[in-house]
C-alpha cells in the first residue's frame, strides 16, 4: 500500500491540481503515469513543456522522502481513490490527488461544514463578528472550516475552538508548520490538532508562502457547503474564496459592513452585487441548511461567551491572542522593509505569506 502511495505523492508534487488530475485521467493511475515511456508525454497536447520536463525527471525519491515524514509525525494522507476522500471534493473540476491531514479525521460528506474567510487586517468588528459567528455555528452542530492566519481566519478558529469544537484548519503549507514561528502560534496549532482537523495539499515542512494560497482557498470552498465573507477589502484574497465558491456551485454569504469602511469594501459590494447573501449570526447560515443536515435549533447561548476557554490536555497555558506585533529594532536600517507599506502591491493573501516569513518570536 505504502509503495502505492509514493506515486500519488510524486504526481501530486511534480504537478499543481490540474496538471496531475490531466495527467492521471490520461494514465488511470500515477504509478502507470511514473512507468510510462517519456516519449508518451510529448503526445499529452495541454503540458507545458516544463510540465514534460518535470515527469521526465521521475524523482520519485522526494516522494519518498515525503512519505517517510507522514508516518514519523502521524500525518494522514488521503488520495483520490480513498474512500475517506470527501466526496464533496470530488466533484469540483481537477480536485486534488492528495491530501494530509493531522488531528481527528472529519467526515466532511457528513457536516454542514462552512467555510469562514475573511481579511488578514480585521477590524474590531470583523474579529468579533468571525468569532461570534463561528462560535454559533459550532454550537448548533455545523463544521466551520477556515485558515489559520491572522484577522478573520484566526478569530474564527478561536471561536470554533470556543465553542468546544471541532473545527477544521485548511493550510497554504504543511499542516506540521505554525503560521506564526511563535511559541502562541505552536500552541494554537497544536489546539487546533487536539479539536479537529488540519488539512493541507501541501507536503509537511512546506512554508506558508503566498504563492500557495490560491490552492488552500480551492480546497476550503471545494471542502464546504457555504462560504462565509466575514470582512474584505477590496484587493483581498478572500474574494478569491468567494469567485471559487460560486464557480463551485457553493452557496455565498458576507458579514454587512460600515459602508466607507476600507476594510469591509469587498464584502460589502459583493452584496451590492447580489453575489453574497448578508447573514448577522451563524444561525442565519445554518438555516439554510437544516433540511439536510441534524443540526441543533437552539441560540443560547449564542454570544462568544467572555471567559476563557476550556485547555486541552497538551496546552494547559493560555493562548488566545492575536499572534504578532510588529517589532523594529531600528526603522533607519537599510535592511528594514516595511511590508505593511507597500500592501496596495499585494492582495491579503500574498502579503500574508510574506509577512509570515519575518514574524518574532513573541
Amino acid at each position: 500500500m505504502l509503495s502505492a502511495i509514493k506515486y500519488w505523492i510524486w504526481l501530486s508534487t511534480a504537478l499543481d491540481p490540474p496538471g496531475a488530475w490531466l495527467i492521471y485521467s490520461h494514465f488511470g493511475s500515477p504509478e502507470e503515469a511514473y512507468f510510462a515511456d517519456n516519449s508518451s508525454y510529448d503526445f499529452i497536447e495541454a503540458l507545458t513543456t516544463l510540465q514534460r520536463t518535470t515527469l521526465k525527471e521521475k524523482d520519485i525519491g522526494h516522494a519518498e522522502e515525503i512519505l517517510e515524514d507522514c508516518t514519523r509525525n502521524d500525518i494522514r494522507i488521503v488520495t483520490w481513490q480513498d474512500a475517506s476522500y470527501p466526496e464533496r471534493l470530488r466533484n469540483i473540476p481537477a480536485p486534488p490527488l492528495v491530501l494530509y491531514l493531522r488531528g481527528k479525521l472529519c467526515h466532511f460528506d457528513e457536516e454542514a461544514a462552512i467555510a469562514m474567510a475573511g481579511t488578514r487586517r480585521a477590524s474590531p468588528y470583523g474579529k468579533q463578528m468571525a468569532r461570534e459567528i463561528a462560535y454559533e455555528i459550532t454550537i448548533q452542530g455545523g463544521l466551520v472550516v477556515t485558515g489559520i492566519v491572522g484577522g478573520c481566519d484566526y478569530n474564527a478558529a478561536s471561536g470554533a475552538l470556543r465553542a468546544g469544537g471541532p473545527l477544521a484548519c485548511v493550510t497554504a503549507g504543511g499542516v506540521d508548520v505554525p503560521y506564526y514561528a511563535t511559541e502562541s502560534g505552536r500552541r494554537f496549532l497544536a489546539d487546533v490538532v487536539a479539536a479537529g482537523t488540519v488539512i493541507s495539499l501541501s507536503p509537511p515542512g512546506t512554508p506558508h508562502l503566498g504563492l500557495f494560497f490560491g490552492k488552500r482557498n480551492r480546497l476550503l470552498t471545494g471542502l464546504t457547503v457555504g462560504t462565509v465573507c466575514v470582512e474584505a477589502g477590496s484587493r483581498s484574497g478572500t474574494l478569491q474564496v468567494a469567485r471559487l465558491a460560486i464557480d463551485q456551485s457553493r452557496d455565498v454569504y458576507a458579514v454587512p459592513a460600515n459602508v466607507g469602511v476600507a476594510s469591509a469594501a469587498g464584502t460589502n459590494n459583493l452584496l451590492r452585487q447580489g453575489l453574497a447573501i448578508p447573514v448577522l449570526r451563524g444561525s442565519h447560515v445554518l438555516d439554510h441548511y437544516r433540511h439536510l443536515f441534524p443540526l441543533k435549533t437552539t441560540h443560547a447561548p449564542s454570544r462568544y461567551p467572555k471567559q476563557e476557554p476550556p485547555r486541552c490536555s497538551a496546552n494547559p497555558a493560555p493562548t488566545y491572542r492575536e499572534p504578532f506585533e510588529k517589532k523594529v529594532d531600528t526603522i533607519n536600517s537599510p535592511v528594514y522593509i516595511d511590508l505593511e507599506a507597500l500592501r496596495d502591491q499585494f492582495t491579503d493573501d500574498e502579503l500574508a505569506g510574506l509577512l509570515s516569513q519575518y514574524r518574532p518570536e513573541n
